[in-house]
């Protein structure tokens, strides 16, 4: 039975077919979960969520979707809503090489890890991963060679764990979510909240008997009124259930954890509050005051799990408080743990690992005493964890970064989410298995770049940021693992050509493009060999870049200063100006040299280009165009073939002119975009909106046409002959509801001739003779009728379907008549199976308005 059909049956009431099916792919859901990081009773878990929410909404299945992908869909939505609750123990595979490179892989970002298990270990091609993640193949092919590169393992590595992998008891059965429907399963979910249940807060809240807290318990001599002290003494004991809830949560003996500086800043601020009631003083917002207190106590996991329900996109100032509040915990966190590595340093030094040390001691925690023990259980939820330094292999407690660190990241403004980044750079360059790459760095140098430009120099968190990036940007350009290779190669490698080539280059006054762009240029020109730019480059050159771009001068020196160009506004008609284009597009035809426009305003450029329209000169047309540009052409050859064209194809239009009072240049509306500036034309116009023709200007301050601005002559419009039966009806029918339904017929305007004949037939076959009326021309030279009088005459309407009246229909516009109108006709080929008396010929008159094309009444 094909996938679709079980679907389709479950929808209806049959779901037997589907549940055999889904049982069949448990084995792949329960794998796939526990690939992604829960325990096999979490991911025998998550599966039954899935398999629940399709029972309890089969619209979750799209018959026109591929099933298993979707299944697959589903369950990573699941997946983002669980956080482990359990460390990845010793034996969780039947070989510890396999249990550490699964570790390696569950602790690569979410980005990373899961395109690749679903390609590495479930056989799944980039389209269909694409389908499953939402992002795009290119993005999907880049995360999986990502991954690859950095576990860094062998092929034969990853075969034997995937031969582990499918080494793993899967008991789930599909009668778990499906045994009955109206059975409710009830499951334990381990889905992050931010709030923790009733009855979590009331078993926390019994051992608030034995546990201390260092705060005054002595009796206070309080002269404040009765009320007030309850109020208070109500608010600390909501925040002595919070300060306990965190204690616990982390494990930590009362000495370890009345250390944590968050928790004695809070304690102090407690105490200071309480000691003013002691006095009589009653502090302001007291309520409030005690919520901030509170807030400030909660874990780095906590402050994700907030800000996630409301992001800080908008707010850089915020986001950069919020970032530097969850680093300094993390800082302190992370000085704690050290403290307890160090007081079980013995235990550490006996353990024997090597280069993987550090991941094993995460995974034989079980083996230590309970203190470190529990370190290494806490820890990982607050995004820390054991490593090892670069040539000591001393282990240490580091960040890392953990999927909760990136969903932190998706909800900062963007300056702050630079910032942030930073916090994972000294893991990843100190730990003894992790190696940059240069493609690596030149993400990370383009993502920073905005960010290290922007933020004020006086901000306390600026120097680090700077501080990377220029370590980041040398050690890319100029550092000695490439100096290395370059002295054995004899050229820059490959990887580094690649990565210096992939720089994003954007068209704005930056650093990177300021100093990489040159260097690139000179290292092609010698087979990338040398440059002597890359020979002046150092560490101070970046610093000079940044501050030439922070204070505005990187542009000038970029692309050169801002063309001196003419302001003008000409009212039209005007003999003056008429006299001025004409002469102007005579000496230009002589050898096309464009310097005959500088000094004047762009208004003359543009005039020049619709008067050779009007002298049937497309040769002229095209030499206002700037070919030399790289956002028009790629190089030459696509030119030339754009010029052949252009000429080839050329027709008349008309006159940019037409109608207007007026043709105006602004100096206002410059903008630069990389070595060229930009602006517009206005044209002025009496009876419809005002025109805006698009111009660029070069740094030498010649003016170019950016795209063609002329609308072809009616006489020029040519529709071959088609089948009636092979025009577009969902777009007809679309138009025609647009119409009918808003009484607005700017639609009208885009419409060809045949669209607006079957949309007008449509319409009659409908029975709207409202909307039939719109589409007859009202103006001179024909014969016009009423509204009123048209919808009383329903024998001139027409109820029948197109496709039963005509077979074949053509279009071809007419010359401009004595009244300057321009006609045009639309001949249809009868259907005679359907009017064998009707002559096999009928031409549809029609008249150009401009508004579009309108049909001649009578019909005939």
């Amino acid at each position: 039975m094909q996938e679709n059909e079980r679907v389709e049956n479950a929808k209806n009431g049959d779901v037997a077919h589907l549940l055999e099916w889904l049982n069949m792919q448990s084995g792949k859901m329960v794998r796939f979960a526990f690939q992604y990081g829960l325990s096999i009773a979490e991911a025998n878990e998550v599966t039954l969520d899935t398999y629940i929410a399709i029972r309890d909404d089969l619209s979750l299945l799209d018959e026109t979707n591929p099933l298993l992908l979707t299944l697959y869909k589903i369950l990573l939505k699941k997946l983002a809503q669980y956080d482990s609750m359990h460390s990845i123990p010793e034996n969780a595979l039947p070989f510890k090489e396999d249990t550490l490179l699964h570790m390696k892989i569950v602790e690569l970002n979410e980005q990373y890890r899961v395109p690749f298990i679903l390609s590495f270990d479930h056989d799944l091609n980039h389209e269909q991963i694409s389908f499953i993640t939402g992002e795009s193949t290119i993005d999907v092919a880049s995360a999986i060679n990502t991954s690859s590169e950095l576990l860094g393992e062998k092929r034969k590595s990853f075969e034997l764990l995937k031969k582990s992998y499918h080494r793993i008891p899967i008991t789930f059965k599909v009668d778990q979510a499906f045994g009955s429907i109206d059975q409710q399963p009830v499951i334990k979910s381990n889905k992050k909240s931010v709030f923790w249940p009733i009855l979590g807060v009331l078993a926390l809240g019994l051992l608030l008997i034995s546990v201390p807290l260092s705060l005054p318990n002595k009796k206070d001599k309080s002269t404040a009124n009765a009320t007030e002290m309850e109020s208070f003494i109500v608010l600390e004991e909501k925040y002595k259930t919070e300060r306990a809830k965190r204690k616990e949560k982390l494990k930590l003996e009362d000495s370890r954890f009345d250390q944590l500086n968050f928790i004695r800043q809070a304690d102090n601020q407690m105490k200071t509050i309480k000691d003013s009631l002691n006095r009589g003083e009653i502090p302001e917002n007291i309520d409030q005051q005690i919520a901030n207190i509170i807030e400030d106590i909660k874990l780095p996991s906590e402050m994700i799990a907030d800000i996630q329900q409301e992001p800080l996109h908008e707010s850089e100032s915020a986001s950069i408080d919020h970032v530097m509040s969850y680093r300094e915990k993390i800082e302190n966190l992370i000085t704690m743990y050290n403290a307890i590595l160090w007081d079980n340093r013995e235990t550490i030094e006996g353990f024997e690992g090597g280069a993987q040390k550090a991941s094993l001691l995460m995974l034989s925690r079980d083996k230590f005493p309970r203190e470190l023990q529990d370190a290494i259980d806490t820890m990982r939820s607050q995004s820390i964890q054991l490593c090892a330094k670069n040539k000591t292999f001393e282990i240490n407690a580091c960040y890392y970064k953990s999927s909760n660190h990136d969903l932190l990241g998706y909800s900062y403004h963007e300056n702050a989410r630079t910032y942030f980044g930073i916090m994972t750079y000294d893991y990843y360059l100190n730990h003894a298995n992790m190696v940059y790459s240069p493609d690596w760095i030149s993400r990370e140098l383009t993502a920073m770049q905005p960010a290290v430009i922007q933020i004020n120099e006086a901000e306390s968190y600026y120097k680090d940021l700077e501080s990377y990036f220029v370590s980041f940007f040398y050690e890319m350009m100029k550092g000695n693992d490439l100096i290395d290779e370059m002295k054995v190669q004899g050229i820059v490698p490959i990887h580094f050509q690649h990565a210096w080539g992939n720089f994003y280059y954007p068209e704005e006054a930056l650093p990177i493009s300021y100093l990489v762009e040159p260097i690139v240029k000179e290292m092609e020109a010698s087979d990338w060999k040398a440059s002597e730019s890359w020979d002046r480059f150092t560490r101070d050159s970046i610093l000079d870049a940044l501050k030439l771009a922070q204070e505005g001068k990187l542009e000038e020196i970029m692309f050169g200063k801002k063309p001196t160009l003419v302001n003008e506004k000409i009212e039209l008609p005007n003999k003056l100006f008429t006299t001025k284009i004409v002469a102007l597009y005579e000496k230009f035809q002589e050898n096309y040299d464009r310097t005959l426009f500088k000094g004047l305003s762009p208004i003359y450029v543009v005039g020049v280009y619709d008067y050779a329209n009007e002298m049937d000169d497309p040769v002229t047309m095209l030499n206002l165009f700037n070919f030399n540009n790289r956002d028009l052409h790629e190089n030459e050859e696509v030119a030339e073939e754009w010029r052949a064209t252009f000429v080839e194809d050329w027709e008349k239009g008309f006159s940019i002119f037409e109608e207007a009072t007026s043709i105006e240049f602004s100096t206002e509306n410059i903008e630069r975009y990389g070595r060229n500036y930009y602006a517009y034309i206005k044209i002025g116009k009496s009876e419809t909106e005002d025109q805006y023709i698009p111009i660029s200007i070069d740094k030498n301050g010649e003016t170019f046409l950016q795209e063609i601005v002329h609308n072809p002559l009616p006489s020029r419009v040519v529709m071959p002959e088609i089948d009636v039966a092979s025009i577009e009806k969902e777009l007809i029918s679309y138009r025609y509801d647009y119409i009918a339904e808003s009484k607005s017929f700017d639609e009208m305007n885009y419409m060809t001739p045949i669209d607006i004949i079957a949309t007008y037939f449509y319409a009659a076959q409908r029975g709207d003779v409202e909307t039939q009326y719109a589409f007859y021309y009202q103006g001179d030279g024909t014969e016009v009728i009423e509204k009123d009088q048209y919808i009383k005459k329903p024998s001139r309407n027409i109820p029948t379907n197109m496709e039963n009246l005509y077979k074949k229909i053509s279009f071809k516009g007419l010359e401009q008549d004595q009244n300057g109108n321009w006609p045009g006709i639309a001949t249809l080929t009868v259907n005679q199976e359907t009017n064998p008396s009707k002559e096999s010929i009928v031409e549809i008159n029609m008249m150009w308005t401009k508004n579009g094309w309108r049909i001649v009444y009578p019909l005939q």
